[in-house]
């Protein structure tokens, strides 16, 4: 498949569930404007160009696979309302059960029964646990997840021939078939609208933070357990990820760009850079990563975790397990324990163990540049969660300094010292461009609403 009808894939891997939740949104409240809505027009030309730019250039190839799109996401938003009726109805709290509007209706064929002042769902006791137990619990099941996957990986498949280009990835089938293909999309697609259709709950929910797991926060569990389970059957019968259709920098930059938002929702709280809160993002730019971020991130996970196919070697595991602790934190939505300052920084600073061993299990060139630049970040930024003393700082970066010069010293690339902040230019470089265009849409003469509900 040509470069550019690989990347017009991914494209609409990423705007074909999109545009069933907004499809979704159709559906639950059957409102006509919602067509003429210029977001929503906007992204199905969007997903309509980039099927007809992925389909094989046949004649009449492009227009079916635009009109397939733009009607498998109307038809997939109109399949998700039963079960986000259900979810509403069964994880609503008594003070948003008033808010649901229109009312919700029990789907055909369930039988709902009314508790008496309780809310929709009776939580049994073991489920009414403090969310921190459940992250700990979560810690501790992901390398315990990643164990098994080595012990019950299947014998190598033949690969495809790699030439050591620049960004081409190894871990593909040599001849890979119509149902391989169709298991990794169609797998992702489940497990994407899942997770998506439960951050749909929540949002219009929008329940308080509170210590405990609620009913929905089970739910996310399920489906994240669900997915995980569906991943290892799909590896062990057809191997294939999405690796054979779309090119590894779109899932290295789904998660550059997952930790780049980190760093901006963080601002308010730690500051942009060095600590410094005064340096602030607009609120309108902020509020609106904070709005929309739990979808960016669901998708950025699990289009990495369906990218890959579960290799028991130590940079796959290792990202597995890194994958698996930030599905943790997305199912622990609206409690306590998704804010917590040292459970947050270690989802941010474990990205350095794992860059590193990906570096390693390619050839350790980029080592450095992967050790070192992200190390620089958590200085810029992270480490200010925990609000350090001035003398601990001014330590760190004392020992980061000699430690990137005796490591490029040993390796005799001296030359190359400026590779450390490559990353830190990359990610902040990104936020810039992000806040530019943000603050072009402010400039026009029409300002478009950032914050306006789909």
């Amino acid at each position: 498949m040509a470069a550019s009808r690989r990347w017009a894939l991914a494209g609409a891997a990423l705007l074909a569930p999109t545009m069933a939740i907004f499809w979704l949104d159709y559906w639950r409240e059957q409102e006509r404007r919602r067509l003429s809505d210029p977001l929503f027009l906007m992204g199905c030309l969007l997903e309509a160009a980039s099927a007809a730019a992925a389909a094989p250039p046949r004649p009449g190839a492009r227009a079916a696979a635009a009109l397939a799109a733009l009607t498998g996401s109307a038809l997939a938003g109109r399949a998700l309302l039963p079960a986000v009726k259900w979810m509403e109805y069964q994880t609503a709290p008594p003070s948003a059960a008033s808010l649901l509007d229109p009312p919700v209706s029990a789907p055909p064929g369930v039988e709902l029964v009314e508790l008496p002042s309780a809310g929709r769902t009776e939580l049994p006791k073991w489920a009414q646990i403090d969310a921190r137990r459940v992250a700990l619990i979560g810690a501790a099941a992901s390398p315990l997840i990643c164990a098994l996957i080595y012990l019950g990986r299947r014998p190598p498949p033949q690969m495809a021939r790699h030439y050591g280009r620049f960004a081409e990835y190894r871990w593909r089938l040599a001849e890979p078939t119509t149902l391989t293909r169709l298991s990794a999309w169609g797998g992702y697609s489940l497990h994407q609208l899942a997770a998506w259709a439960c951050i749909y709950v929540a949002q219009r929910q929008q329940p308080a933070y509170r210590d405990q797991m609620g009913a929905l926060n089970w739910v996310a569990v399920g489906v994240n357990l669900g997915g995980i389970g569906l991943r290892y059957l799909q590896y062990r019968l057809h191997y294939d990820g999405l690796a054979q259709d779309v090119p590894e920098m779109t899932s290295l930059g789904s998660v550059t760009f997952m930790l780049v938002l980190i760093l901006i929702l963080e601002a308010p709280r730690r500051g942009l850079a060095f600590g410094n809160r005064e340096l602030r993002l607009d609120r309108e730019f902020v509020d609106f990563f904070r709005r929309y971020h739990g979808y960016i991130f669901s998708w950025s996970l699990i289009y990495t975790f369906w990218y890959h196919p579960l290799e028991p070697t130590a940079g796959h595991l290792m990202g597995i397990g890194y994958l698996l602790l930030y599905l943790v934190q997305s199912t622990l939505v609206f409690t306590r324990a998704h804010l917590d300052r040292r459970w947050t920084l270690l989802l941010e600073l474990l990205v350095v163990i794992h860059a590193v061993a990906a570096a390693l299990m390619n050839g350790g060139r980029y080592t450095p540049t992967f050790l070192f630049g992200f190390a620089g970040t958590a200085l810029i930024a992270q480490v200010h969660s925990l609000r350090p003393p001035p003398q601990v700082v001014r330590a760190l970066w004392l020992a980061y300094g000699l430690s990137a010069v005796v490591v490029m010293a040993r390796r005799r690339e001296l030359r190359r010292l400026h590779a450390i902040i490559h990353i830190p230019l990359l990610e902040y470089g990104l936020i810039g461009l992000l806040y530019a265009f943000y603050l072009l849409i402010r400039a026009l003469p029409r300002r478009v609403p950032l914050l306006n509900s789909h």
